[in-house]
């Protein structure tokens, strides 16, 4: 079997659903996949450090064998011989659990906990999936308005949100509070102490009237 050549850039503009089934039709070849994401993953790891580590060989004997099954007509999935990045707050047999980038463990070298927005807009409506303006289009639209909260879901780090103040439309607006991996302790305790000069218990977000 014979596999058209994929170059980089039309491997890296193509989604994973896409890739699937360019390797289910036998166009491309899951090794050939493999080899095209460690190169573009080593490539920018110098200026993201995302990755802990690669597993390259082990990367390379699981994409013979997914090759190996697609020759035979046996497929997985929709994502058959798709490459992943496993993120390291989850255990794989054999290998260290990192729980989280060196970069968001960096954030704390200096600093005990860091107090940030919990979101960059205000309310909206409850129904819909992105805010006025937001891209509804893109692969995953809830990350398009959530930039400060979901990273720490992925590092393992304690956060926490409290309510702070009101918005001038009357929404509620929030703080959060995040530390590194394993200070649940000290973030519930610091958000205790927030809580109490906040005060925010004493006043009420805009009240909706029922339709």
């Amino acid at each position: 079997m014979a596999f058209a050549e994929l170059r980089a850039d039309e491997y890296a503009a193509l989604s994973a659903r896409a890739l699937g089934r360019l390797a289910a039709d036998g166009h491309v070849s899951p090794v050939q996949l493999v080899e095209l994401a460690l190169r573009l993953a080593k490539a920018t790891e110098p200026s993201i450090k995302a990755y802990v580590s690669f597993l390259e060989p082990l990367a390379r004997s699981v994409a013979h064998e997914r090759e190996r099954e697609a020759r035979a007509g046996h497929l997985r999935s929709a994502l058959h011989g798709v490459p992943i990045a496993v993120n390291d707050n989850f255990y794989l047999k054999g290998f260290p659990l990192a729980r989280g980038s060196r970069t968001a463990f960096k954030l704390f070298e200096s600093v005990d906990l860091l107090l940030m927005p919990t979101m960059p807009i205000v309310a909206f409506d409850a129904a819909a999936e992105v805010p006025p303006g937001g891209d509804a289009e893109a692969p995953l639209p809830w990350i398009t308005w959530t930039p400060y909260t979901y990273p720490f879901n992925l590092s393992g780090q304690p956060a926490i949100s409290l309510p702070c103040g009101l918005a001038p439309d009357g929404m509620p607006v929030a703080v959060q509070i995040v530390g590194p991996f394993g200070s649940d302790a000290l973030v519930l305790a610091f958000a205790r102490e927030v809580e109490s000069a906040l005060a925010f218990r004493e006043h009420h977000p805009l009240r909706l009237a029922a339709s």
